[in-house]
């Protein structure tokens, strides 16, 4: 073992002058030599002159061995306990000024970016060590209040809380360690269902008859009508859950659908509401717009879906319960996910699988209900068929050739835009 560190835990440098004086201090008022470094003890004349030498080199060189060889420059030539003592609190007031503005803007600067939480944290709690070091002190409030405020997004809800409950650093932590975790653990049972939704064949019986073309909302006249473009919508929405980003989950306190994706609109309108969308930790999003979006489906079919809020702080695509509801279907929860039920029969619609807390639209079975037949039934069907000639495909439709087609219409002014 070293002599100095029998003295101090670890020499002076220019970063822990405030931490090394304070273990200096202690061990010279325990050999008694402390009225010798501050000057309480002056050098007498005559009587005791001998004394007041031993003890002053005593402390001198106590000073001298708990320093680093840079720190030793500044005070080699001092042979006076007490101004080597003041020399080195002299240099340190001089260089602490330039580290404090250095450390203080690094601390303004940290983020989290892509550390974890214990490795954010960290770093948080290093750079206030050593401002504390120079004499600087951040108290707790002011470190927590550093850590929330450059948290990842997705950190967003648990940032809340702790802003409300001004936990204690080591709490704060705790509390996102365990966020990250279950963020995580979500991530990869999404990832997980999105692996095994990609691997189910949802529509293999039916696949042709989910390619529904774009249908303009005037044309949607009657309830059944509205209630078919709905499930066919949620059809489409199933056919992206291929990423997690595109995945929709169904919504009981949801009231209107909504989505974070401002790509998929195709037609906007202004939306003014104050208090825009509160969720359940009482955060308030903006809602930009509402309008209609496009969902396009891997077959290369698009599907419109009128009535969604653009929100671009939402986590996730919300379908909305009540929504579903005013379209004609009962939605039904059970501790194994939900199903989507079309009312007055009964006929189930689509299922959702349960996800933690969560219900992610996973399966949905197609009716035997015939399409009724209209220009734009027409098309579709013409389109379906490898852009067929209308007059076979009506010929084709006649002779029931193939199993639930509607009656087909010949448009003779339809020019094909293939």
């Amino acid at each position: 073992m070293s002599m100095s560190s029998a003295i101090v835990p670890k020499v002076l440098s220019d970063k822990n002058y405030e931490n090394w004086k304070v273990w200096l201090k202690s061990y010279l008022l325990g050999q008694g030599l402390w009225d010798i470094v501050d000057g309480s003890e002056a050098k007498p004349i005559g009587a005791g002159l001998n004394a007041w030498r031993k003890n002053n080199g005593k402390a001198l060189h106590a000073i001298q061995m708990s320093c680093g060889s840079d720190m030793l420059t500044h005070i080699r030539e001092i042979e006076s306990a007490k101004d080597a003592w003041d020399r080195l609190a002299t240099v340190h007031a001089h260089a602490s000024g330039a580290r404090k503005g250095f450390l203080e803007a690094e601390l303004r600067a940290c983020k989290q970016g892509t550390c974890t939480i214990s490795e954010y944290a960290r770093k948080v709690k290093d750079i206030c060590d050593q401002l504390e070091a120079i004499g600087v002190r951040k108290d707790n409030d002011t470190r927590v209040a550093i850590i929330v405020e450059n948290l990842r997004p997705e950190f967003d809800a648990m940032r809340v809380l702790v802003q409300k409950n001004k936990p204690t650093m080591e709490e704060a932590v705790s509390l996102f360690l365990h966020e990250e975790a279950l963020l995580e653990r979500r991530k990869l049972e999404s990832n997980n269902e999105v692996k095994d939704m990609s691997n189910e064949a949802f529509f293999s019986a039916a696949r042709g008859n989910d390619h529904i073309d774009t249908v303009s909302t005037k044309e949607q006249d009657d309830g059944d009508k509205k209630a078919e473009n709905i499930k066919e919508a949620l059809c489409v929405i199933m056919d992206q859950v291929n990423t997690a980003n595109n995945q929709w989950f169904i919504d009981s306190a949801c009231s209107n659908h909504m989505t974070p994706r401002e790509d998929i609109f195709i037609s906007t309108e202004p939306f003014t509401d104050a208090f825009g969308v509160i969720t359940g930790d009482n955060t308030r999003l903006e809602i930009k717009w509402r309008g209609d979006i496009a969902l396009h489906k891997s077959n290369g079919g698009i599907q419109h879906l009128s009535n969604v809020l653009y929100l671009p702080k939402l986590c996730k695509n919300l379908m909305s319960v009540g929504q579903l509801v005013d379209q004609g279907y009962n939605v039904v929860f059970n501790e194994n996910g939900c199903e989507i039920l079309k009312e007055g029969n009964g006929t189930l619609v689509a299922t959702g699988k349960k996800v933690g807390r969560l219900f992610a639209l996973t399966m949905l079975h197609f009716s035997s209900t015939k399409m009724d037949s209209s220009p734009n039934v027409t098309i579709l069907w013409h389109k379906r068929m490898g852009h067929c000639n209308l007059q076979r495909l009506k010929d084709m439709s006649m002779k029931k050739l193939a199993t639930g087609s509607p009656t087909i219409s010949y448009i003779e002014k339809h020019i094909c835009d293939a």
